[in-house]
């Protein structure tokens, strides 16, 4: 038989069910979770949100190069991409682009998760964060790598130095 309560209801006791409890999306708060919930939480059922990093050395030229950043340990989806030159390129036509990939697992043909690369010129400034605009659904499956593709490019003026590239990422764990 169903017991429909109207008005909020108080129990100054532990309370137990023999199935399982269907609550309305937030309803339950982070203040509402215990500290040693990581004990009785299963990773898997925990979306993970590690920010992965890419960087090259201020005071030395930007040069190209393709890094994976990571493999994929369950589904998940890129959320912001940020970079962040050192020195930007000065004068000439030097510049480099940065590009966020994704690779199946088995492959070597990245998928650009980018609507186009970001490209840092000499008309941008020193130490000043951009945001790559992300595809429609940046999301990546179990086993796929995340790659950062550098590219640079021009024969006049001096290149930029130090690089600095934040992918926002959250991942759900394989089970």
């Amino acid at each position: 038989m169903t017991s429909v309560h109207r008005d909020s209801q108080l129990f100054e006791k532990d309370v137990s069910f023999s199935g399982p409890v269907y609550l309305p999306p937030a309803s339950v708060t982070n203040g509402m979770i215990v500290n040693d919930a990581n004990n009785r939480i299963d990773a898997e059922k925990i979306v993970h949100r590690p920010d992965l990093h890419y960087s090259q050395a201020d005071g030395v030229d930007v040069v190209s190069e393709t890094r994976v950043l990571r493999v994929c340990r369950g589904d998940g989806v890129i959320k912001q991409v940020a970079v962040r030159p050192g020195v930007a390129p000065d004068g000439g036509d030097k510049q480099y682009t940065v590009d966020v990939q994704k690779v199946a697992d088995g492959s070597n043909v990245g998928t650009s998760l980018l609507t186009g690369v970001v490209t840092i010129t000499s008309a941008d400034t020193d130490h000043t964060r951009q945001l790559g605009t992300l595809i429609a659904s940046p999301v990546l499956e179990d086993g796929e790598a995340i790659l950062v593709v550098i590219t640079v490019s021009g024969a006049t003026g001096d290149q930029g130095q130090g690089l600095s590239v934040t992918i926002g990422y959250e991942e759900q764990s394989a089970s």
